[in-house]
């Protein structure tokens, strides 16, 4: 009886799941089989799922969401590492302010963050392109230019994302045992030595899960884009739930989104898991 009092607490979280969560894409998996209108619904099997493949603007955009992958996921977890490292040398309250800082535009969400960036890069009175014309040099299209775009929407990814990533590295590496280090100091090891076979192996754990996470956040990115650029030029920074998004409440093709988001779900799942399954090593 005494163990059953666990389940009773966890029941409510599950019943929102189940609401929120499970249902939802039960339905939308239904959906997915129907030519669905804002007011009609007409049986058509797989046809949605046999045109995913045939619009090269899906494959586009599909394109474009691992070139995202590429660019960030490594970016992302190099610097906010570094960033963790560096502040792990501080004192506790010089921590603590740093936390706060770089976990502020987490806080304030993708939408208030791109809009700052939006002035920023505003090609003519924007503060990067000022920089750029006091070294002499002609301001640049940071967000209409297909070169650049794609480079700047990544940047302004990670600016907004690290903070999280920082807090998790932090408290990773609060809780490797110091008695390792000093005894690697004794034997005569450097600092550099210490973080390539002390921290990193220990962190693995840590880093599997911040992996794990941001591979499914940049499948997940669309505020920015939206933000930012709305996919453009020519669909060169659209993201794949960008994509979803137009097509359901722009086109309103509601079936074909759907469609359009089991692929993605199934990408997410199968992401996850070589993701755990490659950093899945146990730390001994």
């Amino acid at each position: 009886m005494v163990g059953r009092w666990g389940y009773y607490f966890i029941l409510p979280g599950y019943v929102l799941f189940v609401l929120f969560s499970l249902i939802p894409m039960f339905q939308a998996f239904m959906l997915s089989f129907y030519d669905a209108k804002l007011t009609t619904q007409t049986f058509i099997g797989v046809k949605n799922y046999a045109a995913i493949f045939k619009d090269p603007v899906f494959i586009k955009t599909l394109w474009n969401t691992a070139i995202y992958t590429i660019i960030i996921v490594p970016a992302h977890i190099v610097i906010s590492l570094f960033i963790a490292v560096v502040l792990s040398s501080c004192s506790n309250k010089a921590q603590s302010f740093y936390r706060a800082a770089f976990y502020l535009p987490n806080v304030l969400g993708g939408v208030i963050v791109a809009s700052v960036w939006l002035y920023i890069f505003h090609p003519l009175y924007g503060m990067l392109n000022y920089f750029v014309t006091l070294l002499g040099a002609s301001p640049i299209s940071w967000l209409s230019a297909p070169g650049i775009a794609k480079y700047s929407l990544s940047f302004v990814v990670v600016t907004w994302t690290i903070g999280q990533s920082v807090i998790i590295f932090l408290a990773g590496m609060g809780g490797i045992p110091q008695e390792l280090y000093e005894a690697a100091y004794i034997d005569g090891s450097t600092d550099c030595k210490n973080f390539f076979y002390i921290t990193l192996p220990l962190l693995r754990p840590v880093t599997s899960f911040v992996l794990t996470t941001q591979l499914i956040g940049i499948f997940q990115l669309w505020e920015v884009v939206y933000m930012l650029t709305e996919g453009g030029p020519a669909n060169s920074t659209s993201s794949l739930v960008f994509y979803i998004y137009k097509t359901a409440f722009e086109r309103g093709k509601y079936g074909a989104a759907s469609a359009q988001g089991m692929i993605l779900l199934v990408i997410i799942m199968l992401m996850t898991l070589v993701s755990l399954r490659l950093t899945r090593e146990k730390t001994e």
